[in-house]
This record gives structure tokens, C-alpha cells and sequence, in this order.
């Protein structure tokens, strides 16, 4: 049992199936029914009058999950009892966690001998950051150990089945968190003192403690630039134990150890400032199977009551037909649960919910982009792509929860207790499955389709490869956000934020909405560290406080802010709950919260994160606010708005910075050719160029360059494109780049200047007074399609196109690996 919230759940599932199960169900195999049903043994929506349990239910589960923990297990537990929750991790390396007592544990071992480091939480009265200190301590020893067990294996230390270092604080050595004389004094003492033998069974089991300078630790883990501080916690541990238990340790084996400290750090501190005013910890809550199932029975009766049949396969036109009216029949249900429950209720825990997925999120991508800096044993593409999947489906279903309430005409009494509002999520989970499934099809992104099994259990379906194919690219994109294989001095940006051009987009802003930009990000910089400017004794992950509060402290804060435009400010960056559900030139509103549009929304949650919960009380989340603000700000500097605002002034002044962003990355292509050939031309148009020649008019060639020892032509076609954020995006830019059935987009254009370089080749090299080639080989031609982004279609076009697609920061390293250098 995992608890007794469990035990109470397995009787009431007994109590809901007891009548129609058969009589020879036994306890085990009725608890193994529940826990590989998630708690729903009928997930269908045919009911049946009878069910007979596998009478080998129990005694199967509980082999596999025997064979599970003990596949997992270490040679030994440091009590010798089972009774530890095990975590297998890389490299050899398993984390423990007792059941019955906050104790922490981690296990290697060297050839048959068992080592493991613990930490006893109670033991010792630590603060919060002395006691994470120590927590990275016992695992920092038994992976420094476990990466140089092959070097320990001789040693005449660890002999015997088991051994265990219970590691503790020195309490006269304790580290801050900040920089202080005492600090830096301690911090200069042995790292472990205080050795104390408490067992050793002959070769059986040997049991020591150890106290551990957690200052020292922080300071040689502030920014280390090699594995000196691992090496260092081996060889003190090595002498310490040597001493205590009178064995020796050869000088041969301490200078191999020596040498091991020039490889990278595994471990690692940083110091940084709180830019975001939420809590350390963040515990989202998210549904679980058991819900996910729950809402896929729901859907099943759904697709039940629609009359179609069972145990088929529908796609394209039919399958349309089915999932759009399943999406409708379940969106009506959503909306008539959102319907039954307290208002403010939901709203607060939705903000809240949101903000720790938020925090949860920002903390992870941190960790990865830190461990850039020293060896890990983990794929960081890949778990950058795993954190960013799970964050962008859980937050999505968070945000449509929120804003459907709030546009909500009706509202109920019940309070939004967690249980019932994450069934509720786990439904809208669903509902963007349809509405995802339904998009994919209206425009004509992927093969999708619906199958059902025999009891109405759907499976949406795509092409046979998407997946591995999403898959790969979001590893990709987690590649880039990684900075893995690009060149950072290639990159283009934008120089809005610099000299005049902030200035003038200031005084767009006012002219078109009545504020500066400048004080918009101060607002959205105010509401993100509110416990910081004094707005709140504690740091929250849902913040509410009154408008005229809000307005005062901006007013306080902001130099030269007027009350009037305080008070615009702090209405504009309000979620208005009238206009969530109408598009941006529309005057109707839509049947529900518009998730299949982007551009058009003005009023969504991730630019505008303040939500009136009751009248005269507005809330928010601080990391909402930060990330509406990198949104406004990042968007801007990119040459587009958040939505497609009617503001004249505004957007004349950020097209003016997507037209510099274009040039710049045609310039760009330039350098970086010019880097590996001197035959490079930039912009050059034949027609005008050369006026004489009569050329036809196929438009410029960006970047034309040429290698004569190998005769080898690179063109380069320079486009920068709007990112797509909803699949009407998506389409809309592959028809930019690919064209309809009636042209081809921009390529239309590229393959006219391709036709017309191959076929007067020797005749343009001549005219730009480029050398004959050196070689006998033919000419040969490679496009190349350059922009600052890579997106799905330039991954899998509509159509096959011999052009490559690299991003500008990645341009050098595929030039070079081009041309063989």
C-alpha cells in the first residue's frame, strides 16, 4: 500500500464491482486488478453484467512487481530491510528512500562490496540550506566513488558485502547563504572530521559516521572548473576510513586518484539573484492515470451515444465527422462542470496551478542549460524536450480551465476542491486531443483518424511515423534552446531595445494606447517581484491584492507614472473576461475559449495575467507575470506583435524591426560565407547588374558563392518567417514557403533562379570575374534556405525540395561539413 488515501480507494473500487464480480476473486488478485486498471476495470462504455477476474491476477502483479524492485535494488539496504522506495539512476548509481523514517540513501558498489552514503533528515537540526547542502554531499560521494570504483577495487577498505557512511553536519562549520568572514574561515577547515566506527562485522558489514564541513563544500563547489572537489571527497573519505579501520592505502593508488580531478565537474553551485518572486518548491498537481482513464470512459459513452459502430477505423472526411461532433458533445460537458463550481474558487487554484507548473518548469530548464558547464549522465536534449512536451500540454489545459471560467456566464456554489478539478482537467485533456485531431485534418496537416475498440475506447491516430518524426524534432529544438552546435556570434537579433528605436516605440505606444512600452514591462517587472517591491510578507505562487493597490505601488515605483495611467496599465494587463471568447475583428463571440486561433486573441492569459477573481480583488501569479513580459518584450524584438493589434503607429514601428532583422540575417549569410571562400556575392540581381545581357527576371540571388577546386556552387535563400503557435499558424506558413496546389510560395521563385544558374553557368562566373574551376569535375549546385529559425515543415515538407534548411547560427559548422573541412 502506498498509504491509506490508497486503502481507501481499493475498498471503494471493491465496493463498486463486488456485485458483478465473479465468486472466485480473491483479495491479491482483486488488488492487482486495481492497481493495473488505475482504479477503472470497466474504462469502456459497454457495462457488463459479469466479470471474471484472471484467477493468476495477484500471484502475476506480484511477480512483476517483485522482479521490478529487485531489478532495481542494490546488493544490500542499509538496514537490511525492504522497506525503501528505490530510484535507479545513471552510471551505477541507486537512490534510496526509506518508508517508514525521513532517511536518504545513496548506493554503489566497488566489485561485491555495497557502498552507501545516508542521510538521517532528524538527526540533526539543519536549516533548509544546510540541510540541501548535505543531501548533495551523500550523493556526490557515492558518485565520485562509483566513477572510480575500477581504481578502488584493490583497495583493502572496501572488503565485505556492506558498507555504509552515515554522514552528518559540522555544526561549527555550517554555510550561509551569503558571503560572510565566518564563512570563508570555515571554509578553509578539513572537509570530514569526527570519524566514529560504529560496526564493523568481520567482512560482513562495516558501519561509520562522518561529519562534514558543509562550508567547505560551498565554496569548492561555487563554479569549479574541474573535478578537484570530487576527488578530494574520495581521498579524505579514503584516509579517514584508512585510519579508523587500520588498513592502508598504496601512494600508486592516491596519485591515480590525483589524476582523475582534470575531468569535468559532475557537480556544481551557482549563486543567482531571485528574478521571480515565486517559492523554492513548486509542487504542481496534475491528473493522474486513474483521471486520464475516467475521462477517456467519458468520451467512450460519448462516442457510444453518436451511434456508430464499434471495433472500426475511421479517417480523413469520416473520421472528421466523428471527432468533431465527440469534441462538442465533450466541450458541452466541460462547460457545464466549469458551470457547477465556485468562481473564485477555480480561478485561484487554476492561477496557481499554472504558476508552479511555471516554476517547476523555469527550475528544470535551469538546471540543464547549468549542466552545460560540467559532465552529466544524462541526454540533455533529450530531457530539455521531455520537461518542455509535459510543461506545454499540462499549462495549456491549466490556461483553458481559466479562461473558460472566466468567460463563463454561469457559476456555481460547489467549492473547486483538487480531486474534482483535476478529473476536470484530465477531461480538457482530452477535448484538445479532439480538437488537435480535428485541426490536423480541416487543414490538411497529417493523415489522422479515429479507431475504436469493442467497448466505444477510442485512439486517435496519424500518419504511422509522426511521432518518432515529432519526436526527433523536438529533440532538435531542445538542441538549439542548448546552444548545442551553434555559433552564439552568428545569431541575429534585433536592436529595438537600443538608443532611439525604444524611444520611438514609446511613443508609438502612447500615441496608439495611452502608455509607454517602457512602463508596460515595468508593470509586468512589478507584478513578477511583488514580494520583493514590498507588495507581500511572503512569497506566493498566487499573489491578489486591489487594483488601486497595484496602481499605488506602480505609482510608487515607476518614475513619473500618473494615477490615470497607472490605473490604464493595470486594466490593460487584466484578463477581460468579455473578450476572451471574440477574435480580434469579430463582433460575436465563439461557442468556446478560441484555442484554435492565436493571432487573433487578444485577451489570453500569457499576455495579460492579471484575473479579477471578485469585484475589487485581482490576482496573479508572479511567474505568469514574467512570462507575459518576456512574451510582450521577446515578440517585439522579434518584429511582431503578441496578437495582430490595430495599433498603426505600433505596428509600422515593428515591421520597420522584422525588415532590419531580414536584412541583418542576409547580411550574416554573407559574413559567415566570406569565412570560407573569397568568391561570395551578396544580393546580386543578373537582370539589373547586368542590363546588357537581357537576362529574364528571376529576382536576386541572396547569397551566390563558389569553390573552383572542387567547382562547387552555394545559394542561399535568406527568409525570415513568423514562428507559428497553433496549427492555422502552421498552415499559413507552409503555404508562405511551399505554395497551394496553384503555386509553390517562395519556392516558386527559387527554383526559377535555380533553372537559371544551371543553365548559364560558365556565363554569370565569367560576368562576376570568378576563376575557371581547377578541376575537371562538372558544376555542381546546392541551395541552401537560411532563416533564424528552424520549423516543422522545413523537417518534413510537403513536398520533396532539394534545398537544405539550416538556421544562421548553425550556418559555419554546415558550410564546413559541406565542403569536407
Amino acid at each position: 500500500m502506498k498509504g491509506l488515501d490508497e486503502l481507501d480507494k481499493f475498498w471503494t473500487y471493491v465496493d463498486s464491482y463486488n456485485s458483478i464480480l465473479g465468486p472466485t476473486s480473491g483479495i491479491s488478485d482483486l488488488f492487482a486488478s486495481f492497481r493495473d486498471s488505475y482504479a477503472l476495470l470497466v474504462d469502456g462504455a459497454i457495462e457488463p453484467t459479469m466479470i471474471g477476474l484472471d484467477p493468476h491476477w495477484g500471484s502475476n502483479w506480484r511477480f512483476n512487481d517483485l522482479k521490478n524492485f529487485w531489478s532495481a535494488a542494490p546488493s544490500q539496504f542499509p538496514d537490511n530491510q525492504l522497506t525503501w522506495n528505490v530510484e535507479i539512476q545513471n552510471d551505477g548509481l541507486q537512490r534510496l528512500i526509506a518508508k517508514g523514517s525521513p532517511t536518504l540513501a545513496w548506493s554503489t558498489s566497488v566489485e561485491s562490496t555495497t557502498v552507501q552514503s545516508i542521510l538521517e533528515v532528524l538527526a540533526q537540526k539543519l536549516d533548509l540550506h544546510n540541510g540541501r547542502l548535505l543531501e548533495l554531499f551523500v550523493h556526490c560521494l557515492i558518485d565520485a566513488i562509483a566513477q572510480r570504483s575500477a581504481l578502488l577495487k584493490d583497495t583493502e577498505i572496501f572488503v565485505g558485502r556492506h558498507f555504509l557512511i552515515y554522514c552528518r553536519a559540522n555544526l561549527a562549520a555550517l554555510a550561509t547563504d551569503h558571503e560572510d568572514a565566518i564563512s570563508e574561515e570555515n571554509a578553509t577547515l578539513p572537509l570530514l572530521s569526527e570519524w566514529v566506527l560504529n560496526d564493523a562485522s568481520g567482512l560482513s558489514t562495516t558501519s561509520v559516521t562522518v561529519d562534514v564541513n558543509l562550508a567547505r563544500l560551498q565554496s569548492r563547489l561555487d563554479s569549479p572548473v574541474d573535478a578537484s572537489f570530487e576527488v578530494e571527497c574520495l581521498i579524505e573519505t579514503i584516509k579517514g576510513l584508512a585510519e579508523l579501520l587500520g588498513k592502508q592505502v598504496g601512494s600508486q593508488v592516491m596519485e591515480v586518484l590525483h589524476g582523475t580531478a582534470a575531468k569535468l565537474p559532475r557537480f556544481t553551485l551557482k549563486r543567482v539573484d531571485r528574478t521571480v518572486d515565486v517559492p523554492d518548491f513548486a509542487q504542481p498537481k496534475v491528473p493522474q492515470p486513474e483521471q486520464y482513464k475516467i475521462a477517456r470512459r467519458d468520451l467512450a459513452i460519448v462516442l457510444k451515444q453518436q451511434g456508430i459502430d464499434p471495433s472500426s477505423r475511421y479517417e480523413l472526411a469520416s473520421a472528421k465527422k466523428i471527432i468533431d461532433s465527440a469534441r462538442d458533445a465533450i466541450r458541452q460537458k466541460v462547460h457545464e462542470r466549469i458551470a457547477e463550481l465556485d468562481q473564485k474558487s477555480l480561478l485561484l487554484f487554476c492561477i496557481q496551478q499554472h504558476d508552479e507548473l511555471l516554476a517547476e518548469y523555469r527550475l528544470k530548464v535551469f538546471h540543464i542549460n547549468q549542466s552545460m558547464s560540467h559532465e552529466v549522465s544524462f541526454d540533455r536534449s533529450v530531457a530539455m524536450a521531455d520537461a518542455h512536451k509535459r510543461f506545454t500540454n499540462e499549462a495549456r489545459n491549466y490556461r483553458y480551465l481559466l479562461e473558460c471560467c472566466l468567460s463563463s456566464p454561469v457559476h456555481g456554489t460547489t467549492s473547486a476542491h483538487s480531486s474534482v478539478v483535476l478529473q476536470l482537467v484530465a477531461s480538457i485533456d482530452w477535448l484538445f486531443v479532439l480538437y488537435g485531431a480535428s485541426d490536423v485534418l480541416h487543414n490538411d496537416i497529417d493523415v489522422a483518424g479515429i479507431e475504436l475498440d469493442h467497448s466505444f475506447v477510442p485512439q486517435v491516430f496519424f500518419s504511422h511515423d509522426r511521432e518518432e518524426k515529432e519526436r526527433q524534432f523536438s529533440i532538435e529544438i531542445a538542441q538549439t534552446k542548448l546552444g548545442i552546435d551553434l555559433m552564439q556570434e552568428d545569431e541575429v537579433n534585433s536592436t529595438w531595445n537600443s538608443g532611439d528605436e525604444w524611444g520611438l516605440l514609446d511613443s508609438a505606444f502612447e500615441s496608439d494606447l495611452g502608455f509607454s512600452l517602457t512602463n508596460l514591462v515595468q508593470t509586468l517587472l512589478v507584478l513578477a517581484r511583488w514580494h520583493e517591491v514590498g507588495g507581500d510578507t511572503e512569497l506566493r505562487f498566487c499573489y491578489q491584492a486591489s487594483p488601486s493597490t497595484i496602481s499605488g505601488k506602480l505609482m510608487d515605483l515607476v518614475e513619473g507614472l500618473s494615477e490615470a495611467e497607472a490605473h490604464h496599465l493595470v486594466n490593460f494587463v487584466t484578463l477581460d473576461s468579455t473578450a476572451i471568447r471574440r477574435l480580434l475583428g469579430k463582433v460575436v463571440d465563439e461557442s468556446d475559449v478560441p484555442v484554435w486561433e492565436h493571432t487573433k486573441r487578444g485577451n489570453r492569459y500569457t499576455i495579460r495575467p492579471l484575473v479579477r477573481v471578485e469585484d475589487g480583488l485581482i490576482a496573479w501569479g508572479a511567474a505568469a507575470a514574467d512570462r507575459a513580459l518576456n512574451i510582450w518584450s521577446g515578440a517585439i524584438s522579434n518584429g511582431y506583435l503578441p496578437a495582430d493589434f490595430n495599433w498603426p503607429r505600433v505596428k509600422g514601428h515593428v515591421r520597420a524591426i522584422k525588415e532590419g532583422l531580414e536584412k541583418q540575417l542576409e547580411i550574416q549569410a554573407f559574413k559567415v560565407c566570406s569565412r570560407i571562400t573569397t568568391y561570395v556575392v551578396q544580393g546580386i540581381d543578373f537582370k539589373y547588374r547586368f542590363p546588357k545581357e537581357g537576362f529574364d527576371d528571376v529576382g536576386d540571388f541572396d547569397i551566390l558563392a563558389y569553390w573552383p577546386g572542387s567547382n562547387q556552387w552555394l545559394v542561399m535563400e535568406c527568409k525570415y518567417n513568423q514562428p507559428p503557435f497553433c496549427l492555422k499558424d502552421a498552415r499559413r506558413l507552409r503555404e508562405r514557403i511551399f505554395g497551394t496546389d496553384k503555386d509553390r510560395g517562395q519556392f516558386a521563385k527559387i527554383e526559377g533562379r535555380r533553372a537559371f544558374l544551371v543553365s548559364r553557368t560558365d556565363q554569370l562566373r565569367t560576368l562576376v570575374d570568378w576563376p575557371a574551376p581547377t578541376c575537371a569535375e562538372p558544376p555542381s549546385f546546392t541551395e541552401v534556405y537560411v532563416s533564424r529559425d528552424i520549423y516543422w515543415w522545413m523537417r518534413n515538407p510537403p513536398y520533396e525540395v532539394p534545398s537544405q534548411f539550416v538556421r544562421i547560427d548553425a550556418l559555419d559548422g554546415w558550410i564546413r561539413s559541406w565542403i569536407g573541412d
